[in-house]
């Protein structure tokens, strides 16, 4: 009984070994390839996960708390490649902050920031090339506008309109 016990331990051994030996490697140019797993510095608390291809993030990458578990704090797909990620920003209860594109590591396109509790939208902001660019509209929790600013090149371009909540 003993022996099974020893060979079973042993086995496991070497099956973790091959498990982990497969994560953060390079391929021959030095690139990272396949399944990658970071840790905050001199910590055991998981940072990140995800995959690569010749170096590129490929699929879904999720990023988490510099604390003890896994509470998910962001999460980045990759799919669309050519340099875009869409990105959501969670609190730590689990709850959408903010969400949108980068592209080439920059805002891009639409992005949504939420009230607390990540179910109401309070602003909604356009980007182009890092920079606000377009109509940005702001509401109130219950739904309401609050206020529209339109942007060119990342500075306010005309009127911005404040709309005042009637009580």
């Amino acid at each position: 009984m003993k022996k099974i016990i020893n060979s079973i331990l042993v086995m496991a051994f070497f099956i973790s070994v091959t498990a982990s030996a497969q994560e953060n490697r390079k391929n021959a140019q030095g690139q990272r390839e396949g399944k990658w797993t970071g840790y905050y510095e001199g910590t055991n608390n998981l940072k990140y996960e995800g995959t690569f291809s010749n170096g590129v993030e490929q699929g879904e990458f999720i990023f988490y708390a510099d604390e003890p578990g896994k509470v998910i704090i962001a999460t980045r797909n990759f799919s669309q490649g050519n340099g875009n990620a869409y990105t959501v920003f969670y609190d730590g209860k689990g709850k959408k902050m903010t969400e949108g594109n980068f592209l080439n590591k920059k805002k891009d396109g639409k992005w949504i920031t939420y009230h607390q509790g990540g179910k109401n939208i309070m602003s909604e902001e356009y980007y182009v090339n890092g920079e606000l660019h377009g109509l940005k509209k702001v509401f109130y929790p219950d739904g309401k506008m609050s206020e529209e600013i339109n942007y060119q090149n990342g500075i306010q371009n005309g009127y911005s309109y404040h709309m005042l909540k009637m009580v």
